[in-house]
């Protein structure tokens, strides 16, 4: 008799034991279950990772790219006869001066919306600003009639 309350005894112990472990084993897996959710990984700056709660990324507003346009760095002149005299220095060679006022010119420190009014061939065109300054200028820089693909498949394209 004395045997089969060790036997039983050594079950129950088993039994115990066993039910130890797979509730062990249970909570093993979920810890292991929780460190694989990438959501919860944060990378430092200083390339340590820390466990926790990453916050979204802010979202940016939308801003539609302006069109047409004109791209930091383009020549603008006061008037058409300024422009002209641009291309011709240009043409000439910038050390040959050319008698007369120097021509009213400059480049635009960023890129402008604008409005194109006139052409006078491929090298000269008649824009105004849609910025603040809302002015009417001269340029040689190239306006495409299509706008870039990133514009055109915009939202609004089109319109």
């Amino acid at each position: 008799m004395r045997e089969s309350l060790e036997i039983g005894s050594l079950r129950t112990r088993l039994l115990a034991r066993t039910i130890t472990a797979t509730a062990l084993i249970d909570q093993v897996l979920t810890q292991i279950r929780e460190w694989d959710d990438p959501a919860i990984w944060i990378f430092s700056a200083s390339n340590s990772v820390v466990r926790g709660r990453a916050s979204p990324a802010p979202t940016a507003p939308f801003l539609p790219e302006i069109w047409p346009r004109l791209e930091e760095g383009a020549l603008i002149c006061k008037s058409r006869d300024d422009l002209v005299r641009y291309q011709t220095q240009i043409a000439n060679g910038s050390s040959i001066t050319t008698p007369g006022q120097p021509p009213d010119c400059h480049t635009i420190r960023k890129q402008t919306g604008i409005q194109i009014l006139a052409h006078d061939g491929p090298s000269r065109t008649q824009i105004f600003t849609t910025d603040g300054s809302k002015e009417t200028w001269w340029t040689n820089s190239y306006l495409p009639s299509t706008p870039p693909p990133s514009v055109a498949k915009g939202p609004g394209a089109g319109k």
